[in-house]
């Protein structure tokens, strides 16, 4: 068995990247949203078509992502897969180094990462865009570009489970670096493709016409899907970078993770860092070791303590079987290329007959992504692994403390403000058949108005602006909105005894409900005045945590004063 192999095309990656990226630097709005330009369109046989119906255009579109698919298969079917998986674990280095640099709403380079990328820096240098705009260029091409390789390794582990693995295959070659590139520029048009599926997948049927979407001159022309383009441009540019939890709080929750399971970021890398190199892994790209790496599962517990602050053989067992590696497991086909979770972007491991791949873009984006995936309260489930000390602290130190800080600040200003009401079934029937929550986050209420606003706080991680994650983040957000309408019927019905219970001495108010999320998403463009967003929420206000605050502060005179309450 080779334990690795040599790929000597990072610097021809690196380049292509840099001559790609800083060209669309220049376009700014235009060079972020998709080209709706899809090449195999003819080549496929695709003719110009128009839909009367949302069934009609939702059955072609999942036709042609299919075929898409087949074209894609058929392009890599003349290559070795471990060589196509090669090159693809060396591509996604440059991006993982550039989304490093493109963290925190800043571009952060280095000496060694202008000297890599040294278009990208003189073109943001030089034309003085070194502002958010270039960095949502940067950041939604980077996610073009790892969604291509996503479809492109889930499609060669589909095919290995297919066939068996034989590198002395004489029929097959092995795919050089610009053979390389054409199938991230097919998989680029895959992707385009489903994700113009899933939109039209959430059409409204009585809106839809034949000038919704329609194919002309070899071009798919949508402009819903334009919309939603700058609706995550919009978002992204907008995005805060503001934290409400300390960075102690963060820690505690790293040393917890450290202390109990035997797992952080800065292990994970501690227990790779020899494959790659012993020096500063950030600041000395060019020394880095590109090697593609092959081990079996207890060559990979060998690497536990070979240097200080290692992951744990617990620790590093648990990130293998139930986080860390991406694996075909019998999924159907489809699901699993477009699978928004399976992916070798989020991945750090590729498993293949009993063996793991890895190399130093899969691990360091693996390790940042650990990073963030331990302050989610769900990251236990995950694992497959309950610890108490964990939830506990979790729940009672880290998830809510903004409501129990916003309560705080105001109350301080003699401001009436009430958070964490459980005690609704006191005063109010809640039918059996009922889904209502029965919990509000906070109450604030507005005398001008004369609005009680429910409050519902989430902390939900930060997710990718791709299509996949946010409609999943819309369908999760739709969810939460039934149950608290069905809880603002139920408080209309019953307004003086909610009232009482709050103790505020009002005859009446108008109930509005108001969501916050702790990170920026989508729905937050609807409140932008004069902008019509993609996503629109209706009668219910959307507000980051930094928004929120914002607007709080500027209708502080307006909001209830503590002595004004019974």
């Amino acid at each position: 068995m080779i334990n690795n192999y040599k790929n000597d095309n990072f610097s021809f990656y690196c380049t292509n990247i840099d001559n790609y990226l800083s060209k669309l630097i220049d376009k700014e709005v235009e060079g972020w949203v998709y080209n709706p330009n899809i090449e195999f369109l003819n080549e496929i046989g695709v003719k110009e078509q128009g839909f009367g119906t949302k069934q009609e255009a939702y059955e072609f579109f999942s036709q042609l992502y299919e075929k898409g698919v087949i074209y894609l298969e058929e392009y890599l079917k003349k290559y070795f897969p471990i060589s196509i998986l090669s090159e693809s674990l060396t591509f996604l280095i440059p991006l993982n180094l550039l989304s490093l640099a493109n963290a925190n709403g800043e571009l952060n380079f280095n000496l060694r990462l202008m000297e890599t990328f040294p278009k990208i820096w003189n073109n943001i240098k030089t034309s003085n865009k070194y502002n958010r705009v270039a960095q949502t260029t940067i950041s939604g091409h980077l996610g073009i570009k790892k969604k291509s390789l996503d479809i492109i390794v889930n499609l060669i582990l589909f095919r290995l489970n297919q066939i068996k693995l034989n590198e002395n295959d004489n029929s097959l070659q092995v795919i050089n670096s610009k053979e390389f590139l054409k199938a991230i520029s097919i998989a680029e048009e895959v992707a385009m493709i489903y994700n113009f599926f899933q939109i039209i997948s959430k059409e409204n049927q009585n809106t839809f016409s034949l000038d919704t979407v329609l194919i002309e001159n070899g071009k798919i022309k949508y402009p819903k899907a334009q919309k939603f383009g700058l609706d995550l441009l919009i978002n992204t540019t907008g995005k805060e970078y503001l934290h409400s939890i300390l960075e102690s709080k963060k820690e505690e929750v790293n040393n917890l993770y450290e202390k109990n399971l035997g797992i952080s970021s800065s292990r994970v890398i501690n227990t790779f860092i020899n494959c790659f190199s012993s020096k500063d892994l950030l600041n000395k790209v060019e020394k880095l070791n590109h090697s593609i790496f092959i081990k079996s599962k207890t060559e990979l517990k060998k690497l536990v303590n070979l240097s200080q602050n290692t992951l744990t053989i617990k620790g590093l067992l648990l990130l293998i079987d139930n986080n860390m590696c991406l694996e075909y497991k019998g999924q159907d086909k489809y699901k699993f290329i477009f699978d928004n979770n399976e992916k070798i972007s989020r991945k750090g491991l590729v498993k293949i007959e009993g063996n793991y791949y890895y190399n130093f873009g899969t691990i360091m984006s693996y390790a940042e992504i650990l990073s963030q995936n331990i302050l989610n309260q769900d990251f236990l489930k995950e694992l497959k692994v309950s610890d108490k000390e964990i939830s506990t602290f979790m729940a009672n130190q880290y998830n809510e403390i903004w409501l129990a800080e916003l309560k705080e600040n105001l109350n301080k200003q003699g401001i009436w403000c009430e958070i964490q009401i459980n005690n609704l079934e006191q005063c109010l029937v809640f039918p059996k058949q009922v889904r209502a929550t029965k919990e509000i986050d906070f109450l604030l209420f507005d005398t001008q108005k004369n609005h009680l606003l429910i409050g519902e706080y989430k902390n939900w991680q930060d997710v990718s602006f791709s299509y996949p994650n946010v409609n999943k983040e819309q369908d999760k957000i739709k969810k939460n909105i039934i149950k608290h309408k069905e809880l603002l019927t139920i408080l209309n019905s019953n307004k003086t005894d909610f009232l009482r219970l709050l103790n505020l001495d009002i005859d009446d108010a108008e109930i509005k409900l108001i969501y916050v999320f702790e990170n920026r998403n989508v729905l937050s463009n609807s409140n932008i005045e004069g902008y019509d967003s993609y996503y629109n929420s209706g009668e219910i206000s959307c507000y980051s945590r930094v928004e929120f605050e914002k607007y709080v502060e500027v209708n502080k005179p307006n909001l209830l004063r503590m002595n004004k309450a019974l």
